[in-house]
């Protein structure tokens, strides 16, 4: 009885179909009897090229894939830098302004921060905003060694960021494309390969051994 592999990997899938095409034309006799049942050179070149489809997108979706991680760690660890200044500049401004909660609130410290993105990066956007716009401001947070510096390298930042976030949102989108564009080549290279295994256990049902060039595992 013949062993079937439902849940194959994308790669296997095309691996699978290649290993078919190659031992199909080193076997005469195994090739002779699948011409004999519809699977002779022009059904195979139409095998190959649904193969070939499957690997350029296969290898395309991986490249997308890689650039859509990869834009994403850059997104995330400049966030994380600038978070991570951003949280020490409230707590001083905090300090600084604990019996002013007008100013608090002119500076968008009042409250806990935000959890979503959008919400936390316009914080960062008023709190710098404040700071860069008022002397008065800036005179009272040196003490706590908060420096006009810092706070215009974290505006700096927040530019970047919506440039490292707008790549990432564009790579995120061609890698689901790609994703889809993937599996609808693997879904027809799949049919195409069941129907082959299909009429190829009908071909070799008097010699189901045969079935092994095409990587089909048979018990004994």
């Amino acid at each position: 009885m013949m062993k079937q592999n439902h849940s194959l990997s994308d790669a296997a899938v095309v691996d699978r179909s290649k290993t078919v095409f190659i031992n199909l034309e080193a076997n005469q006799e195994a090739s002779a009897v699948m011409a004999e049942f519809g699977y002779g050179a022009d059904e195979l070149l139409v095998g190959k090229a649904l193969q070939a489809e499957a690997q350029k997108c296969l290898d395309n979706n991986k490249k997308e894939t890689d650039e859509s991680r990869s834009a994403y760690q850059a997104f995330a660890e400049k966030q994380a830098v600038v978070d991570k200044r951003y949280r020490m500049q409230r707590k001083k401004a905090k300090v600084v302004f604990r019996n002013n909660p007008l100013m608090m609130q002119k500076l968008g410290v009042d409250g806990t921060v935000p959890a979503n993105y959008i919400d936390w990066l316009d914080k960062v956007r008023v709190y710098c905003m404040a700071v860069a716009g008022s002397e008065e401001i800036q005179e009272a947070l040196k003490r706590l060694k908060v420096t006009i510096e810092e706070i215009s390298e974290t505006q700096a930042d927040i530019q970047e960021l919506d440039m490292l976030r707008a790549t990432y949102i564009r790579e995120k989108g061609e890698s689901q494309q790609a994703t889809q564009v993937k599996d609808k080549a693997l879904s027809d290279l799949d049919k195409w390969m069941r129907d082959f295994f299909a009429v190829a256990r009908i071909a070799f049902d008097d010699q189901p051994q045969m079935l092994e060039i095409f990587g089909v595992v048979v018990k004994s």
